[in-house]
């Protein structure tokens, strides 16, 4: 098909076929209203039928077009435009896997302050450590409440009240820490 017949046959199976108009609505974009103009952008839309197999299916989607499409890139001509790949499932999967890499990399920096404020208020080692085992204690019968026990699925409110959750029981523990270390009492 010639480059500057494009447009107009595109026209045409529009006004043929409702189905083909309505499938390419959102798969061609253009400067103009319409097919008016120079073209922006083009995309495809396919049906994936996916098997899960071990990892949850959204990660294993993600993992296998993120591959297929840099192929794609290596392969395809240095002039042309780059596939990307887009999906409400590829895009979760990188939420979720977002989401808790950054709330176990701030879990562990914030145990790690924790721990640095409590040796330096305290300055005994024991106690310190006493505070930090009662945090991960904490922690850990926090998350098995909410994932085992009432199967939550782990997302930003989650990542948000688990985060408040901890630094709460952290903020108490310290000062009880701190009390007991001051106390006159030999008991």
């Amino acid at each position: 098909l010639p480059k500057h017949l494009f447009t107009g046959y595109l026209q045409f199976l529009k006004e043929r076929d409702s189905g083909f108009a309505e499938l390419i609505k959102n798969e061609i974009g253009t400067r103009a209203p319409g097919l008016g103009g120079n073209f922006t952008f083009a995309s495809i839309t396919m049906m994936v039928d996916a098997v899960q197999v071990g990892e949850p299916l959204s990660e294993n989607v993600y993992k296998h077009w993120s591959e297929f499409t840099e192929k794609m890139n290596k392969s395809s001509p240095s002039n042309a435009a780059q596939v990307i790949a887009q999906s409400k499932v590829s895009l979760d999967a990188y939420r979720v896997e977002a989401i808790i890499d950054s709330t176990l990399a701030s879990w562990f920096a914030s145990n790690g302050l924790c721990l640095l404020v409590i040796l330096l208020f305290t300055q005994n080692i024991a106690l310190s450590f006493m505070v930090m085992v009662t945090i991960i204690l904490i922690l850990f019968c926090l998350a098995g409440l909410l994932f085992a026990i009432f199967r939550m699925a782990f997302g930003p409110i989650e990542a948000l009240g688990v985060s408040i959750f901890i630094g709460l029981s952290a903020n108490y523990s310290l000062h009880v820490v701190h009390s007991y270390h001051h106390s006159k009492s030999n008991e």
